[in-house]
């Protein structure tokens, strides 16, 4: 993999692993250059704890509709054709195999990055959902190359209804992220498609951190080789005490929903509520600030939370979509009416689509995955959730959020 090290534009010393080259962008790179500056010689004991963040934000158009737009020469930080170049290549030089779980995939891109391994004889495997036909072309064409594909059903699982109980039309696989090599893992909140690179304000996480990455490569295990209804709803329990880790959603975990309503767990030894409840948890005990910068909340347990934050001198930011602030549910307009002094809220407006999906608490905790923070995400989707302790990855959250803060306006109703 050392041909990697220069082809993806992680400038080390020659010789390098990937996965050295990747620990040491992270380390080394520097905060405000577009390009991380070049090493003479690459030390050992590089730290494994370690994340590149891709964002993705304002001039992607500008730059994805260039032809052969020289990405070297841009003066753009996150360049969203180098964000694309820099997985293309990561993707191509992988050497035995790589898992691909995604809600989302009709890049050309990174569907040829693809192919173009299946036709050199490595593993692809792909696990989707059923329901999204504007992938169909992408996933036939990677299935006609010889990738082993598995689609999960969208429906509510038996037993999952109550009497009279509102069915949702689809539980979504909803999950966006990429393990290569069982080595390296790239998720995040983007979907792989034209729109995200060059519409969307969203994010990538390029992650080695071997904890992190051994569960996203069991979890794709799982999903890979379970049939639909045998799964179980995911109950590992997170133990806070590494830099990393991740929870995640499964499709029957739809069936603890009703006991989430009634705030308490329920009898399967699986149940998802005590998952739900650390998550809100961790923001219930903030101390000086929660900031929020998410697509979609419609949760109730949560606004509640951050109202009653707010209330007792806690700082609580929320950055919006546009259209999702507007639709059922939405709690943007709560946090505008809550108390004397209401929750500030700044909006995304004009085009473009707010894609992000994290939390920041105190500076030093983020929360970041592909959960929308709705009752459907948390039980019935399926999801993860990023908990992150490493200064460094929360540092470039908060950045990136204080930018967007400055960027989009307050609103005073939806």
């Amino acid at each position: 993999m050392d041909s990697l090290v220069k082809s993806a534009g992680l400038p080390v010393a020659a010789g390098a692993s990937l996965l050295g080259a990747v620990s040491y962008y992270c380390l080394h790179r520097s905060a405000t250059s577009a390009t991380p500056k070049p090493l003479k010689k690459l030390s050992t004991g590089v730290s494994k704890n370690s994340t590149i963040v891709l964002f993705f934000n304002e001039g992607s158009t500008q730059c994805i509709n260039l032809p052969n737009h020289k990405t070297d020469e841009c003066a753009l930080t996150d360049c969203p054709v180098r964000h694309l170049r820099t997985l293309q290549r990561i993707i191509s030089k992988a050497t035995t195999s790589v898992d691909v779980c995604l809600y989302n995939l009709n890049q050309p891109t990174l569907e040829k990055a693809l192919v173009d391994l299946l036709r050199s004889g490595k593993r692809v495997r792909v696990v989707v959902g059923d329901r999204d036909v504007v992938d169909k072309g992408s996933i036939t064409r990677l299935r006609s190359e010889g990738a082993f594909v598995v689609e999960k059903i969208s429906k509510v699982p038996p037993g999952g209804l109550l009497p009279n109980q509102f069915e949702p039309s689809d539980l979504l696989m909803h999950h966006k992220f990429v393990v290569v090599d069982k080595k390296i893992l790239i998720t995040g909140s983007m979907n792989w498609t034209n729109k995200s690179f060059d519409h969307n304000y969203d994010h990538i996480i390029i992650n080695v951190d071997p904890y992190l990455v051994n569960q996203f490569t069991e979890e794709f295990e799982y999903l890979h080789s379970t049939s639909c209804d045998d799964e179980k709803a995911y109950s590992t329990q997170p133990n806070g005490q590494v830099p990393f880790e991740v929870i995640f959603f499964r499709r029957f975990n739809f069936l603890c929903r009703r006991d989430a309503n009634r705030k308490k767990k329920c009898e399967r030894d699986d149940c998802m509520f005590y998952n739900y409840k650390f998550i809100l948890h961790k923001i219930m005990r903030a101390t000086v600030s929660v900031d929020l910068c998410v697509q979609q909340l419609t949760t109730e347990d949560l606004s509640n939370e951050l109202i009653f934050l707010h209330n007792i001198g806690i700082k609580v930011r929320v950055i919006c979509d546009k259209e999702f602030s507007t639709g059922t549910g939405s709690q943007m307009q709560y946090f505008i009416n809550s108390g004397t002094y209401c929750i500030e809220v700044h909006r995304l407006e004009g085009d473009g689509s707010l894609h992000h999906k994290f939390v920041i608490v105190d500076g030093e905790t983020l929360l970041a995955g592909t959960i929308n923070w709705t009752m459907q995400s948390f039980f019935g989707n399926y999801e993860n959730m990023l908990i992150v302790e490493d200064k460094d990855t929360v540092r470039q959250f908060v950045d990136e959020f204080e930018k967007l803060w400055k960027t989009f306006p307050a609103i005073s109703k939806v």
